[in-house]
C-alpha cells in the first residue's frame, strides 16, 4: 500500500515536469487559408516606357562608300545579336556579320564587336581589314553598343504593347 502511495505521488510529482508532460495540444484556431490567386494575373499586360531597348548608332549606313570604294547596299538589324552589312563593288557583292563578342579582343574583335563573313560569304580580306578598322574606330568614341547579347536573357515584356500613362495597355 505504501508502495501504492509513493508510486501515485511520484507519478504526480513528475507530470508537472515537461519531460514527462503530455503533449500539448494546440488549441488555437487554424490560420486562414491564404486565397489563391491565379499566376496568370500576376504577369505584366504591357511594356513599360522605360522598359523599351534602345540600340546604339550603327556607323554603317545604306548608300554609304567605304575609303576603297565599295558601297553599302543593306544593312540588316533585325536581331540584338548581330547585323549584316552587304556591300557592293565592281560588280562583286558580299555579306559581313558583326556580332556581338563574347571572347578576348583579338584580330578580328573588338571590346564589343566581332567581325566575320556572314554565312556562306567569301569577302576579300582587305573589306575585313577595312571593316575591322572602321569598327575599332567606333569602340573608341560609342556610348552604347549597337550589338549585345539576349541569348538566355529573359524579357518579361517580349511581345507586349506599350503602357499608357496609367500603365494600361495601349
Amino acid at each position: 500500500m505504501l508502495r501504492l502511495a509513493v508510486t501515485i505521488g511520484l507519478a504526480a510529482a513528475l507530470g508537472g515536469c515537461h519531460w514527462f508532460a503530455a503533449p500539448a495540444t494546440d488549441t488555437a484556431a487554424p490560420a486562414a487559408e491564404a486565397p489563391t490567386e491565379d499566376p496568370a494575373a500576376l504577369l505584366p499586360k504591357c511594356r513599360p516606357a522605360d522598359a523599351v531597348d534602345t540600340r546604339g548608332e550603327i556607323p554603317f549606313k545604306e548608300g554609304a562608300t567605304t575609303a576603297s570604294g565599295w558601297t553599302i547596299s543593306k544593312v540588316a538589324a533585325d536581331n540584338w545579336e548581330f547585323i549584316h552589312v552587304t556591300l557592293t563593288k565592281d560588280g562583286v557583292t558580299t555579306t559581313l556579320e558583326v556580332a556581338f563578342n563574347e571572347g578576348a579582343e583579338g584580330d578580328w574583335a573588338t571590346r564589343d564587336y566581332r567581325l566575320m563573313p556572314a554565312p556562306e560569304q567569301e569577302p576579300p580580306e582587305p573589306l575585313l581589314l577595312e571593316t575591322i578598322a572602321t569598327l575599332r574606330a567606333w569602340q573608341a568614341q560609342q556610348t552604347e553598343p549597337f550589338v549585345e547579347k539576349k541569348k538566355d536573357v529573359i524579357d518579361p515584356y517580349l511581345g507586349l504593347p506599350p503602357c499608357d500613362a496609367n500603365g494600361q495597355p495601349t
